[in-house]
C-alpha cells in the first residue's frame, strides 16, 4: 500500500508475509477469494472480514448479514482504522504492564478508512476501539495467552 491509500473491501492481506497465525489468515483470505468467485454465477456470497481483535461486533455483523437479504459481496467489520501507535497507546492506557517493542509501533503511514458498506445498510457498531482492545487483552490474559 502507498502512504495515501484507503483501506476498504478491495484491500487484501498480503499472502507473502510470515507472522503470528499467518497460515490461518492466508488460508482464510484464499477461501474468501474463492467463495467470491461464485458471485459471477449468480450465487449470493457474503464474506465478513475483520481486524483480528476479539471483536464483539463480529457476532452482530453475522446476524445482521443473515437478516439482510440485499447483502452480497465482501464487507469489512471494522469500525475504525487505527495506526499501530494508537493501538499501543490504548494498550498502555489499560495495561501499563505490557511492554510493546518500539519496532511494532510505527505511525508514518497516512492510511484512510474508506469502508462504510455495513453502516450504509444500517449496521451499528456498539463498541469503540478502546473497549474492544481492553476486552481483547483481558480475554487473552484470562486464557493465559499474555
Amino acid at each position: 500500500m502507498n502512504a495515501s491509500d484507503v483501506v476498504d473491501e478491495t484491500c487484501w492481506t498480503p499472502l507473502n508475509l510470515t507472522y503470528y497465525h499467518s497460515t490461518y489468515i492466508n488460508s482464510k483470505a484464499l477461501a474468501e477469494k474463492e467463495a467470491l468467485k461464485y458471485k459471477k454465477h449468480g450465487i449470493e456470497v457474503v464474506c465478513l472480514a475483520y481486524n483480528g481483535f476479539l471483536d464483539p461486533p463480529l457476532i452482530g455483523a453475522h446476524i445482521f448479514a443473515m437478516e439482510k437479504s440485499e447483502m452480497n459481496g465482501r464487507y469489512l467489520v471494522v469500525n475504525d482504522f487505527l495506526k499501530t501507535a494508537e493501538i499501543a497507546s490504548l494498550v498502555q492506557k489499560h495495561y501499563p504492564d505490557i511492554a510493546i517493542p518500539p519496532e511494532f509501533i510505527e505511525d508514518t503511514k497516512e492510511t484512510k478508512w474508506g469502508s462504510r458498506k455495513l453502516q450504509d445498510l444500517g449496521f451499528v457498531y456498539k463498541f469503540d476501539a478502546d473497549k474492544i482492545i481492553y476486552d481483547s487483552i483481558a480475554c487473552a490474559k484470562r486464557f493465559g495467552a499474555i
